[in-house]
């Protein structure tokens, strides 16, 4: 009766309250296994981050040391070059100097050349105007020509192996200095007294002179110039 459905309300309501226990124990433990999930997750992405950084800072210093190693490679290469740079341009103008000089004794003798040609085509028109008189006077001119050209030859070739002689560092030039001294040379061998100063002086004179580019320093051809042309100085 009243009793009996009394007592079967009272026995649902204790079961529901243990279901409701239950269920919530569950659910806690379910929650516990969530968070211990999400804190392992949580973990692993710092371990990531971690190791990230420290490849990212080992990219750095590998970057920087290479860099380094570029640099240090790059003044290396570039101060051998220079070394190179310079012994080529020292070989280079003893070259040019040797060269010039080939040039220009070789321009001396075209001229000579060309002088006696023209001396010659005169000396022909000159014998055709007097005749038999005349020829034999341009043989006779012709000689002396030749013989001029010799004398001519035998010094130029002579300047040459003075210029060369104290040419002393090969660079087809006479500096003051090195034209001092083969001046004071020729005195001593002509037993003229003269100081290195007097000496000195008259070189900077022939310099000022006969230096066509105004370099300081004198040429094969100027050298030349000078030996032929100023009579003021003693004969080498």
């Amino acid at each position: 009766g009243k009793a009996g459905r009394q007592e079967l309300q009272d026995q649902q309501e204790a079961a529901a309250k243990i279901q409701a226990v239950q269920r919530g124990k569950t659910g806690r433990q379910e929650a516990g296994v969530q968070r211990q999930r999400y804190e392992s997750g949580a973990l692993l992405e710092e371990l990531d981050q971690a190791e990230q950084e420290h490849d990212a800072a080992a990219q750095i210093q590998a970057a920087q040391r290479g860099k380094a190693g570029r640099q240090e490679l790059q003044d290396q290469q570039e101060a051998a070059a220079k070394i190179q740079a310079v012994q080529r341009g020292k070989t280079g103008r003893q070259e040019a100097g040797v060269q010039r000089q080939r040039y220009e004794s070789g321009a001396l003798l075209e001229e000579l050349d060309q002088a006696e040609q023209e001396h010659d085509a005169a000396a022909q028109i000159q014998a055709a105007q007097r005749g038999k008189a005349g020829r034999q006077e341009a043989a006779e001119l012709k000689q002396q020509t030749e013989e001029q050209r010799a004398e001519l030859q035998r010094q130029v070739q002579f300047l040459k192996e003075a210029f060369a002689s104290h040419d002393e560092d090969g660079s087809g030039f006479l500096e003051e200095d090195e034209i001092v001294e083969l001046l004071c040379e020729a005195y001593r061998k002509q037993n003229v007294s003269r100081s290195r100063a007097k000496v000195r002086k008259e070189v900077a004179s022939v310099i000022a002179e006969y230096d066509e580019d105004g370099d300081g320093k004198l040429s094969l051809h100027e050298f030349v110039q000078m030996y032929c042309l100023d009579l003021s100085l003693i004969h080498i």
